[in-house]
């Protein structure tokens, strides 16, 4: 029964290197990955993206298709770039996604995807 609030600073604050299997107790536990709340999917998908947690996105998939709030989705694009495998994927979900995003959104994430 956490707030918002209280759900970004318990995701947000998770150390590195917490491993697969401790996220995947996360997400049975609590269902992160199919989370409604835009604001706590969007720190838990960042956690998944940094710890490489990949049952994660498949949930991320559809979020990055389904939210178009600028501040949620341009910094999961921004970590997913950093390696070739999140790119890949990053590209490859944006081209679904980017005809349901407002053209300001779709420019700043093609300057992104597309640098």
């Amino acid at each position: 029964e956490w707030t918002t609030p209280q759900w970004q600073y318990f995701l947000d604050g998770m150390a590195a290197g917490l491993g697969a299997a401790r996220l995947a107790e996360l997400d049975q536990a609590f269902a992160l990955s199919s989370s409604r709340n835009a604001q706590i999917a969007a720190c838990w998908f960042a956690l998944a993206i940094r710890e490489g947690y990949l049952n994660a996105f498949k949930g991320l998939a559809e979020y990055l298709r389904t939210t178009g709030r600028l501040t949620l989705i341009e910094p999961l694009y921004a970590q997913l770039m950093k390696s070739d495998d999140g790119a890949t994927f990053a590209r490859r979900v944006y081209a679904q996604a980017r005809p349901g995003y407002h053209p300001f959104v779709a420019r700043r994430i093609d300057a992104i995807v597309k640098p």
